[in-house]
């Protein structure tokens, strides 16, 4: 791969990838995982009554489905499936919209933070708490 410099002279450039066996496995090993996975059921086990209550909130608030699905990337790049509590109303982008054009200030905020402190997309009370806690 060539690179102009600036003064109009070519360089080399050369991209070498770095890899050790330390990034082919997740850290910890077996004894890690055995813990993790146990942690996790007594954890889920626990929160259960909790997961039970939370989607008829959800869909008594914002009918609609109650969760969302997307993909994110894991360990070593690989994209897997992701199943969360919905804390938006459905037409979210819509409602942005609608809200970015009523009220400048929050444009102006938007536009430099990509955020808003009220946040008009999030579905009341519950969805306030979900995405705090």
């Amino acid at each position: 791969m060539a690179i102009t410099q600036p003064e109009g002279e070519l360089c080399e450039v050369t991209f070498v990838e770095l890899r050790s066996e330390r990034n082919v496995h997740p850290v910890g090993g077996a004894a890690k995982r055995v813990f993790d996975i146990l942690f996790s059921v007594v954890a889920m086990l626990s929160a259960a009554p909790f997961f039970l209550i939370l989607p008829a909130i959800i869909y008594f608030v914002s009918p609609g489905p109650v969760f969302y699905s997307h993909r994110r990337v894991g360990f070593g790049g690989k994209t897997f499936p992701c199943l969360k509590f919905r804390t938006m109303v459905l037409d979210a982008d819509q409602v942005l919209e609608d809200y970015l054009a009523e009220h400048p200030e929050a444009r102006a905020e938007y536009v430099h933070h990509r955020k808003l402190k009220t946040d008009p997309r999030i579905i009341p009370i519950v969805g306030t708490f979900m995405r705090k806690s």
